[in-house]
């Protein structure tokens, strides 16, 4: 990240500061770098053919054809 990247204003209650604070002194990172992380991660779970959309996937057809195999 850069200086040149746009700022954004947020207003957000105390108790989720604390908690990004907290998070992002865990993680070894600023608390702009915390939230850009969990901001992306929910932006690749969204992806139609993502890794995770995938295994879901594998996951629900292989309980299908356990399901219908026990038969």
């Amino acid at each position: 990240m850069s200086k040149d990247d746009p700022q954004f204003n947020l207003r957000i209650p105390s108790d989720l500061r604390r908690k990004l604070a907290a998070a992002a002194k865990e993680n070894n990172r600023s608390v702009t770098a915390e939230i850009n992380s969990r901001l992306e991660s929910t932006f690749i779970s969204e992806q139609p053919y993502s890794e995770i959309s995938a295994v879901n996937e594998i996951i629900d057809r292989a309980k299908f054809l356990l399901k219908h195999f026990k038969r």
